[in-house]
């Protein structure tokens, strides 16, 4: 029976040949590999304009209004792409839509570094947007058709952290490159990252994963048995557009999912996206310190997602539970934030935040995949992902300053500290339908 939904039905894999049993797990491990240099990529290809945005008010005399209009073309275009091409990826080639998505994101970044313009960058940026709404729902299709349930979560939280790299990575590399060369322009922001997310495309492209019956290789319930479907199944006779309609629209675990990513991107990007401005101007931190904070910020969330990866890997349905425990501690965490005044608590508070902020996204996209149908996944992974961007991030982006002007950026704070106690609750409440769901191991 399909959660949420009362509705049992069976999931159509056409038997293929089982050619070549033995290099199963090397083949897996390639397409795992290229799933996560390829996300690393569509990180490098995404907020060069935030790296480059100080170059750009002091040599082509933009404003902070001009940059945020900019970062806003892709934020509405991906939330809106996330959920079409999830349509798209559910009946397409993971390889080849995967692959193209970055080829062209790639090339259209290389080329706004020669168009300092701030309407032709915000086209560029939502064209940029619309390309990557294919990326991560591929990405999860991809593992969802590899992996078991009982071995998906694990894989899942690490490549969670492929993000995490990616944005980390960006702003090392441009000012590497600038070091390297000698040349401090902005255009570089674009043009060397643009190139290394090419190259990663292309090789996407050519040797990228897709479901591996459709490489000659056995599915889910032909290599590991029944149990490799667990309760959630699609009928022969169930039409995709049925399926979505009844097993993602009308599911209430995937709607409350949905519901609990968006306020996971309100917690994520309304501590990220203010980190320069809280610590300057509250805590006295100079530009460079502001922006190591950031950096601290996202490569803690690495540790932290692999340790929910462990977690994972112990205890593949318990996964609800460990998110509801790490929002608990974010809760408190943001409230030692809030009243932390010195650099030392602010950079020990910012790694705690990152750590427990991504941490509990990655349960989202374990959860997701186990809720619903193979089928369907990659809609699934829209559909779920749609309140992130176009109702977490644009509430961090206008509700936080709003706030802050209002009561102060200590209260603020508070308020994303009772936000997380929120979503724990929510969680918590999914903890049974999890279990019902993924078989322990």
């Amino acid at each position: 029976m399909a959660p949420g939904t009362g509705v049992v039905v069976q999931d159509d894999f056409t038997p293929r040949a089982l050619s070549q049993p033995g290099s199963y797990d090397r083949r897996r491990t390639e397409v795992f590999l290229l799933t996560f240099v390829g996300y690393v990529a569509c990180y490098l290809v995404r907020n060069n304009t935030a790296v480059a945005s100080g170059l750009l008010v002091t040599e082509e005399g933009w404003t902070p209004l001009d940059v945020g209009l900019v970062l806003t073309g892709f934020t509405v275009t991906y939330g809106l792409a996330k959920l079409v091409m999830g349509v798209v990826v559910d009946r397409s080639s993971l390889r080849v839509g995967y692959g193209a998505a970055l080829i062209v994101s790639a090339l259209v970044c290389a080329a706004m570094g020669f168009v300092p313009h701030v309407v032709a960058m915000t086209a560029a940026m939502a064209v940029i947007g619309l390309a990557q709404g294919v990326c991560a729902p591929a990405s999860l299709a991809t593992l969802g058709a590899w992996y078991p349930p009982w071995q998906r979560a694990s894989r899942v939280a690490v490549w969670n952290t492929s993000q995490n790299v990616g944005a980390a990575l960006l702003p090392l590399l441009v000012m590497g490159a600038m070091l390297a060369l000698g040349v401090h322009h902005w255009s570089l922001a674009y043009w060397v990252p643009g190139a290394l997310a090419l190259g990663a495309g292309v090789w996407v492209l050519l040797r990228g994963g897709d479901r591996p019956w459709r490489e000659g290789y056995p599915t889910l319930p032909e290599r590991y048995g029944p149990d490799a479907l667990p309760e959630v199944r699609g009928s022969t006779e169930a039409s995709y557009w049925r399926l979505v309609r009844i097993h993602v629209v009308g599911n209430r675990l995937l709607l409350a999912l949905a519901v609990l990513n968006a306020l996971l991107y309100l917690l994520r990007f309304g501590v990220l996206n203010w980190i320069p401005l809280y610590t300057m101007t509250e805590v006295g931190l100079s530009v460079p310190e502001a922006g190591l904070v950031m950096a601290v910020y996202e490569w803690a969330a690495v540790p932290g997602a692999l340790l929910f990866a462990l977690v994972a890997h112990r205890w593949p349905n318990r996964m609800a539970m460990a998110g509801a425990a790490g929002l608990v501690v974010l809760a408190f965490g943001l409230l030692g934030y809030s009243v932390a005044d010195n650099r030392v608590e602010v950079f020990v508070m910012a790694g705690l935040l990152g750590a427990l902020t991504y941490g509990p996204q990655v349960v989202i996209n374990i959860l997701t995949l186990n809720f619903v149908s193979p089928r369907a996944m990659g809609v699934a992974v829209g559909f779920v992902g749609l309140g992130g961007y176009l109702v977490g991030e644009v509430v961090a982006n206008l509700g936080m300053p709003t706030l802050a002007e209002q009561l102060g950026w200590g209260r603020a704070f508070v308020a994303l500290a009772a936000i997380s106690a929120v979503a724990a609750l929510i969680y918590w409440e999914l903890r049974r339908a999890e279990r019902r769901t993924v078989p322990s191991r």
